[in-house]
């Protein structure tokens, strides 16, 4: 039975530490997926044969584990046509941060008679996830229903959005609903 994972790299590491100690932040940007097989190691420096390079859709803390984070992205239905089984998570500074193995599954292309979105979602550990930052380009976000859906349910059961403000919560407890 084969396991897959994904650790931090070396340069993951150090980032994390050059920032703790400019007390500044890791920004991740984009998730690479590639076809080679391969068993993560920290010294590693790139995939070992890239295929496509995306956008981060969401970074999210586990809500059980504080130093865990889910990181999410979607390879859309136009880009396929190989097969992903490594995985690989950059900064803005086009670091490695992260890389992983994954299942070998297929990204087909309509032309090829079907075609699908994939969602790659890669959970990592890291000791201080406060260090580490979503850097979003909006304009080519593709969000998942289950992450939709999510965020949703997070701000409708938020008191202090407006949707569920009580009259004691903004102060009229004793304000009589009347016409005058």
């Amino acid at each position: 039975m084969e396991n897959f994972y994904t650790l931090l790299s070396n340069t993951g590491i150090n980032a994390i530490i050059a920032a703790r100690a400019s007390n500044s932040e890791v920004k991740l940007t984009k998730i690479a997926v590639g076809d080679g097989d391969i068993i993560p190691s920290q010294d590693m420096t790139a995939l070992k044969s890239e295929k496509h390079r995306f956008n981060i859709n969401s970074i999210i803390q586990d809500i059980d584990n504080p130093n865990y984070l889910i990181v999410e992205g979607v390879i859309p239905s136009n880009v396929g046509g190989f097969y992903v089984s490594e995985v690989a998570i950059y900064t803005d500074q086009n670091t490695l941060f992260a890389i992983g193995s994954l299942p070998k599954t297929y990204k087909p292309l309509l032309e090829e008679g079907s075609a699908k979105d994939l969602t790659i979602k890669i959970f990592l550990e890291v000791t201080n996830a406060d260090s580490v930052t979503l850097k979003v380009d909006d304009t080519v976000v593709l969000a998942t229903r289950k992450f939709v859906l999510s965020e949703l349910k997070k701000h409708t059961e938020d008191k202090k959005n407006p949707h569920a403000v009580t009259k004691a919560q903004i102060g009229l407890e004793f304000a009589e609903n009347t016409k005058d």
